[in-house]
């Protein structure tokens, strides 16, 4: 009997509860992009947390030589050691060519460390992201940025430039596609250092580069090789690298890094790891005090909304609440369909919001990149839906609980 009085409660006050509903919704989007803000720019800091706060250098190489080949460093095996006491990690540059549908084709190509794969993924279109069981197989697995020509399950084939033998090609297989505008690890604009984690990650947009992306695995490439007779694809270290020091490095084993970095490649950007933990430290707090002000502000303001409307719509109950008690409902009964009532709107703002914002990212109008939904987001939701369902409940109580049900009749009859 509660639910039915409470529905019919609320579609006799449509009017005021359209206005309800409306204010509901605005502070539940609301709170929502500015949580999902927050939680997007931890989700990068805290991938890499681990490492920044660690003893070490973050430094973007351009090109690197091994002193004692004369040739290019490869890889982090190949960097290490010739370093002391210090552990690598990086992205690389791959010469390999591409062939699809009949034609060859030259895509930039970005390789990670296992370290890097298994501490970030970034946001996906379609598909799944690069997982270590994809490194015991005679395919590489790749994931492509938004694009106008690959999708999920295309088969591409690949040949290192500098492979001897010229018919024998790899089989890459599109596993997954990034979101436009997607955050990678790996920064190739080195003219924008900002000093935080920023530096370490870029956006992808497909629109503004007008060509693909393709990221791989590099232990997934060199396991592919060697399980191919040891077919060659060349690479390089080049751009966003971490290295981080053992604990009983000396300093002359730093001195000693700092001057075969500077001696042997082009180093454009080389600072302290802990410098850069400390300066997103203080990126990520300045972010939630430019957004937790609004959400408070916004809600503040939509809980007094909420209450103007909720006290005339219970003032406008208020004849009807004392029929219903003459008919055999208590007060309190009486205060329980005003409760319903308003946990009815509640869950209305809640669908219509959440259709809002799923509407929203399929039209391109919400990234999908910064919006999703988590422990934060539900978390937020749940603490308005609370503090809105005690206020609901304590006003009316305020209310009724000034007049008996007589004195609200003869009031009526006398206006």
């Amino acid at each position: 009997m509660i639910w039915k009085l409470s529905m019919k409660n609320v579609k006799m006050h449509r009017a005021i509860n359209v206005i309800i509903v409306v204010q509901l919704t605005i502070v539940f989007i609301i709170s929502i992009l500015c949580v999902s803000t927050i939680t997007s720019r931890y989700k990068e800091y805290s991938s890499i947390k681990e490492y920044l706060q660690k003893d070490g250098l973050y430094v973007y190489i351009l090109n690197l030589i091994n002193p004692e080949s004369g040739f290019i460093v490869e890889d982090s095996a190949e960097l290490e050691s010739n370093l002391k006491s210090a552990e690598v990690i990086s992205c690389y540059n791959l010469w390999i060519e591409y062939k699809f549908d009949g034609y060859f084709l030259d895509i930039e190509t970005r390789a990670y460390d296992k370290e890097i794969i298994s501490s970030y993924k970034p946001v996906l279109k379609e598909g799944r992201y690069l997982e270590e069981k994809d490194n015991d197989t005679d395919i590489i697995e790749v994931i492509v940025s938004n694009n106008n020509t690959f999708k999920v399950g295309d088969t591409i084939f690949a040949k290192g430039v500098f492979e001897e033998d010229k018919d024998k090609l790899i089989e890459v297989k599109v596993i997954g596609v990034l979101e436009e505008g997607a955050t990678i690890y790996g920064n190739n604009t080195i003219t924008q250092y900002n000093g935080n984690y920023t530096a370490l990650f870029e956006n992808y947009y497909f629109e503004i580069e007008e060509a693909p992306m393709f990221l791989m695995s590099k232990e997934d490439i060199a396991s592919t090789m060697k399980n191919m007779g040891d077919y060659y694809i060349t690479s390089m270290i080049k751009g966003t690298t971490i290295i981080i020091y053992n604990n009983d490095i000396s300093q002359y084993e730093k001195d000693y890094n700092t001057k075969y970095l500077d001696q042997n490649g082009n180093i454009s950007i080389e600072r302290e790891l802990r410098e850069i933990d400390e300066n997103s430290k203080e990126y990520i707090f300045s972010q939630v005090s430019t957004l937790l002000p609004i959400i408070i502000s916004v809600f503040i303001l939509t809980m007094i909304s909420s209450l103007s409307t909720n006290a005339i719509s219970t003032n406008n109950q208020l004849r009807n609440f004392s029929i219903f008690y003459i008919c055999g409902l208590r007060w309190k009964k009486c205060i329980l369909v005003n409760i319903t009532s308003s946990i009815i709107l509640l869950s209305i703002s809640i669908m219509l919001s959440s259709l809002l914002i799923y509407g929203g990212i399929n039209m391109g109008i919400i990234s999908n990149k910064v919006v999703e939904v988590g422990i934060y987001q539900v978390g937020i939701c749940a603490i308005i839906a609370i503090i809105y369902i005690i206020l609901s409940m304590l006003l009316p109580i305020k209310i009724i609980g000034e007049s008996t049900p007589n004195e609200i009749l003869k009031q009526n009859n006398r206006g």
